[in-house]
């Protein structure tokens, strides 16, 4: 048995690499799937083969401030798996805006971090045995326009404890920024993401898999110029109303520099860290955000 706790927006996956049998799912659950060329889809299943991992799953869907349907924890309740030999059960607890889940006994829930040990991209529910496994094929991260994406066979789980984070920094100005996410961020403000060689204004970032990092960001569609002068402010939300942030990016064109400051805000985290600590140096400019 165990418990895990994170934001009811984090997303599940399931582990059956230990288990054989096809298991019932009792209530159903929503499965996340990713049609080509449309918006992700919500389904809801009762079942779930064995000796498998993936998939994107929660208990309930919900419409965000932006019309778009998302999956959702909502409240506490009572998962039930059965095969025809054995029973599971997950239990999630309702608290605020978290959950916690625990599994009964020859199961277990376990965190997914990305990266660092106080990132969750996702929750594992996994049957056939209380110890965590993991698929037995360990690939590369997906890499997109200088995105990474992680998915539950990439190897990501570094727990490292960071030691640069910071709410503010001071950064030359012709340095771009970059993200480390594990739900759909949107923006209002100026931001621009570099793909293909040019800048392109965004309002959102999606967050299809367990977690993604990485992307160079600015606030200017000029690659020379990549901040307006003076003062600009950036809104960052997960598009529910439960956490949001004002980022401030101050333009210091007489010694060229710009102080990136974040204001209090309502995410689980928001802070600036250089990811070589981990890896990664290109991304030294990073917001890392959890909800």
């Amino acid at each position: 048995m165990s418990n895990v706790t994170v934001s009811d927006q984090v997303v599940c996956y399931i582990n059956t690499w230990n288990y054989p049998s096809y298991l019932s799912i009792t209530p159903q659950i929503v499965q996340k799937t990713f049609p080509p060329g449309v918006d992700p889809q919500f389904n809801k299943v009762d079942g779930v083969g064995g000796n498998s991992s993936g998939g994107r799953y929660y208990t309930d869907t919900v419409t965000n401030n932006y019309g778009k349907i998302t999956g959702y924890n909502p409240k506490s309740e009572l998962i039930m798996f059965k095969s025809d030999t054995d029973q599971f059960e997950i239990k999630l607890v309702k608290n605020g805006n978290n959950i916690t889940y625990s599994s009964s006994q020859n199961a277990t829930v376990y965190p997914w971090h990305v990266l660092y040990s106080d990132i969750v991209g996702a929750v594992a529910w996994q049957f056939g045995g209380a110890t965590q496994t993991i698929p037995p094929t360990q690939r590369a991260p997906t890499k997109v326009s200088e995105v990474y994406f992680l998915e539950e066979d990439t190897a990501s789980t570094k727990t490292v404890t960071s030691n640069n984070g910071s709410q503010s920094k001071t950064i030359p100005a012709n340095e771009l920024f970059s993200f480390l996410w594990t739900i759909q961020l949107y923006f209002k403000g100026p931001i621009h993401q570099l793909i293909g060689g040019n800048l392109v204004q965004i309002d959102n970032i999606r967050q299809d898999q367990l977690g993604s990092y990485g992307g160079y960001f600015c606030l200017s569609s000029d690659l020379s110029n990549p901040y307006p002068a003076g003062i600009t402010k950036l809104e960052i939300s997960d598009g529910f109303s439960q956490a949001k942030a004002t980022v401030i990016f101050d333009h210091n064109t007489a010694n060229k520099t710009v102080t990136i400051t974040i204001e209090p805000n309502t995410f689980g985290l928001l802070e600036l860290r250089d990811l070589g600590e981990v890896g990664y140096p290109q991304f030294n400019n990073a917001f890392c955000i959890t909800p």
